[in-house]
C-alpha cells in the first residue's frame, strides 16, 4: 500500500489518499544501462472524479515508513465518465532542467564537493543527501543545466535518486542521493512456480567485443584537436592486483577468456574482436585504461534480460537470484525495472541487463568518420521503415567551437506527422541548449532567431521562437540585414515602384520607372575626371531635360520654396536657371 498526496501549483498538499482508495495506481521505474540518462520514473493513476483535484499540479507517493516521498509533476489529466486520470513524470528530472550552471571547472575534486558546487552555482534549492561515491574527478560545466550535469556525472560511475520531505502540508526539503550503484545485494530468491508467475529470457550477442583500443581527449593544436591520448605506456599485471594483463607498449586491452569464447575463429584459434572507444573527457592514461576495462567488462559477454511477473518484489537496483531449474537458469542479477500496481499488489520486474531499445548503450567508435559514441538500439528484428526513424535523427557538428546543423522533420518541428525533412537549424553552439544564435531555413525562406543561452532546449522551442525573416523563398531580401560591406549595382525602388534610386559604377542615379521595362534618368550624381590626366577631380550633379531640378527651403507650413531651380526645358545648348 502507498500514501498518495495531491499538491497544488505552490506544492501545498491538497488531499491525501491511500492507494486502496484509487481505481489505478501504477508506478514504473527503470535504471537505464546508458549512463548518460537518469532513471526513468513515471506514475499513472485514476480515481473517482473530484472537482478540487482538477487544480492539482503535483502528486507525491510514499510506499515506506520514511518521511521521504517521490514527487511527480502532472503532465496530462483527463476526465472520462466521471473518472479522473493523471499521467505523471518524476518532478526532479523535469525541474533540474531549469537550473543553469554558469561556469564550474572542478579539478581533482571529490564527487560530493563537485555536486554541492554545481547546486550552489545554479541557485538550485535541491540538497545533496547520501553520497557514497569516493572518487575525485576533473571536468567542466559551462552553461549546462543541472539535469545535464548529473547525466554527465553518471558517466564517471554513479547513479542518482530523488526524494522530497513533506512536513505538514508543505515540502520542506528536496534531496538528491548519489550512489555507486542504486540498491544492494540481497538474499531474495525468485523461484519459478512459486513467486514467479512467468519468466522470459532474452539473450543478446550483438556487437560483442573482447578487446578495446581506448582513446582519450585529443591534444589542442591550432583550430582543433590532434593526436588522442592512449594508454600504450601503462602496464597492468594480474599478479599486482590488476584485473587483466596489459603489457607496456600494447595499445589495446584484451579479455583473453572472452576471446576464447566469443572471438573470431582463425586457423584453429580465436582472435580478439577489437573495436575503438573514445572517452572524450579523459586526460590521464591510467584513468583511460581503467575506464576501458570497465567498458570491456560490460561489452565482452552476451547480455541477458529476464522479464518476469512476480508476487512481491525487491527494490529497484538490488541484486537478487533467479532460478528456473527445468531450463537451467540460475543467475545472480540486478533488478533494473519495477512496475508496481499499488491497487492490485501485482509487480512486474525486469532483471539482468536492460535490453530495451531506449536503454542499451553500445559505444562503438567509427574512426574513419570521427564518431566517438554510437548508441545502438537492441532489437531482435526490425523493419526497414523502423530504420528510417533513426536515420533522420542526426546532428552534425561543424567548426572548432561547436557550431551545429540539425536537420528537422515534421514530427520534431510539431507541424506534421511526417519524417521527411522540413527545415534545417544552424546554431552557434554544440546543441540547442548551448546556443543563442540560430538560422532556420525552410519553405518560407531564411529566418534569424536569438535567445539567451539555455532558454531554448528543444527543436520546437527554436521552431516556435520569434525571429526575423532575412530572405523569402520568392527572392525578396530584407535590407535590414545589410550591416556592412560593399554594394554594387543596387536598385532601390519606391513602394509604388514609380521611383528608383540606382547605385552603379560610382553613380547615384534618380530614375523614373515608366513601366513596361522602360526607365528614364532624371538626375544623377556622377564622378568627374580631369580630361588630360584622367584623375578623379570631384563630383557632378547632372540634370536631364524634361525634369525639373531645384534646391529648396522648407516653409513653416510644410511647403517648399525654390532657392535655385533648373527648369524642365534647360539643355546643355540652352542652359536656364
Amino acid at each position: 500500500m502507498a500514501n498518495i498526496l495531491f499538491l497544488d501549483k505552490f506544492q501545498k498538499v491538497m488531499k491525501s489518499f491511500d492507494s486502496e482508495e484509487l481505481l489505478e495506481c501504477v508506478q514504473t521505474r527503470e535504471i537505464t544501462s546508458n549512463a548518460s540518462e537518469l532513471m526513468n520514473d513515471s506514475l499513472f493513476l485514476s480515481l473517482a472524479y473530484e472537482t478540487s483535484l482538477e487544480e492539482a499540479s503535483y502528486i507525491a507517493l510514499n510506499d515506506s515508513e520514511e518521511r521521504e516521498f517521490t514527487l511527480y509533476r502532472i503532465l496530462k489529466s483527463s476526465d472520462e465518465e466521471n473518472i479522473l486520470s493523471f499521467e505523471n513524470i518524476n518532478f526532479a528530472v523535469d525541474e533540474l532542467d531549469n537550473f543553469i550552471i554558469k561556469d564550474v571547472r572542478p579539478k581533482n575534486k571529490a564527487f560530493s564537493q563537485v555536486i554541492n558546487q554545481l547546486l550552489n552555482d545554479s541557485g538550485c534549492d535541491w540538497k545533496l543527501g547520501i553520497c557514497d561515491v569516493n572518487k575525485n574527478i576533473t571536468s567542466n560545466f559551462y552553461y549546462s543545466s543541472m539535469r545535464e550535469a548529473l547525466k554527465a556525472l553518471q558517466e564517471f560511475g554513479c547513479e542518482f535518486t530523488f526524494a522530497v520531505e513533506i512536513t505538514g502540508n508543505s515540502i520542506t526539503k528536496k534531496i538528491i542521493n548519489c550512489y555507486k550503484k542504486i540498491g544492494k545485494v540481497t538474499n531474495k530468491r525468485f523461484e519459478y512456480g512459486e513467486d514467479i508467475l512467468k519468466i522470459v529470457r532474452e539473450k543478446d550477442r550483438t556487437n560483442i567485443v573482447t578487446a578495446i583500443i581506448g582513446r582519450g581527449k585529443g591534444e589542442e593544436v591550432g583550430d582543433g584537436y590532434g593526436r588522442r591520448l592512449e594508454f600504450s605506456d601503462v602496464e597492468w599485471k594480474k599478479s599486482n592486483g590488476k584485473p587483466l594483463d596489459k603489457p607496456k607498449g600494447q595499445n589495446y586491452l584484451e579479455y583473453p577468456e572472452m576471446t576464447a569464447k566469443y572471438g573470431i575463429p582463425s586457423n584453429g584459434k580465436m582472435l580478439p574482436r577489437k573495436t575503438v572507444v573514445i572517452f572524450e573527457d579523459i586526460e590521464d592514461a591510467h584513468e583511460l585504461l581503467q575506464k576501458t576495462y570497465e567498458t570491456l567488462e560490460y561489452y565482452s559477454r552476451p547480455l541477458i534480460q529476464f522479464s518476469t511477473e512476480v508476487l512481491g518484489s525487491d527494490s529497484i537496483g538490488n541484486t537478487v537470484t533467479i532460478h528456473r531449474g527445468d531450463h537451467g537458469y540460475h543467475y545472480q542479477t540486478r533488478v533494473f525495472k519495477v512496475v508496481t500496481n499499488y491497487v492490485t499488489g501485482q509487480v512486474q520486474a525486469g532483471l539482468g541487463d536492460n535490453l530495451s531499445g531506449t536503454s542499451i548503450n553500445r559505444q562503438i567508435s567509427n574512426v574513419q568518420n570521427n564518431i566517438s559514441d554510437l548508441d545502438q538500439n537492441k532489437m531482435g528484428f526490425y523493419e526497414a521503415t523502423e530504420i528510417g526513424k533513426y536515420q533522420d535523427d542526426i546532428m552534425r557538428g561543424a567548426g572548432k567551437n561547436g557550431g551545429s546543423i540539425r536537420w528537422v522533420n515534421g514530427i520534431e518541428a510539431g507541424i506534421s506527422n511526417s519524417r521527411e525533412t522540413y527545415e534545417a537549424i544552424y546554431m552557434d553552439g554544440k546543441d540547442i541548449e548551448n546556443s543563442q544564435h540560430f538560422l532556420v531555413q525552410n519553405n518560407a525562406g531564411i529566418v534569424f532567431k536569438h535567445c539567451k543561452k539555455g532558454e531554448w532546449k528543444t527543436v520546437q522551442d527554436v521552431h516556435n521562437g520569434s525571429g526575423k525573416t532575412a530572405w523569402t523563398m520568392d527572392g525578396i531580401f530584407n535590407a535590414d540585414f545589410i550591416k556592412a560591406g560593399t554594394l554594387q549595382g543596387v536598385k532601390i525602388k519606391s513602394v509604388d515602384n514609380r521611383f528608383i534610386v540606382e547605385l552603379s559604377n560610382g553613380k547615384v542615379r534618380f530614375i523614373r520607372n515608366k513601366g513596361g521595362g522602360k526607365e528614364e534618368e532624371m538626375v544623377a550624381f556622377t564622378p568627374k575626371f580631369d580630361i588630360e590626366t584622367g584623375a578623379l577631380s570631384g563630383v557632378g550633379l547632372i540634370h536631364n531635360p524634361g525634369y525639373e531640378l531645384s534646391l529648396s527651403s522648407k516653409a513653416t507650413d510644410g511647403t517648399f520654396k525654390s532657392v535655385i531651380r533648373i527648369p524642365k526645358d534647360s539643355t546643355a545648348e540652352n542652359r536656364k536657371l
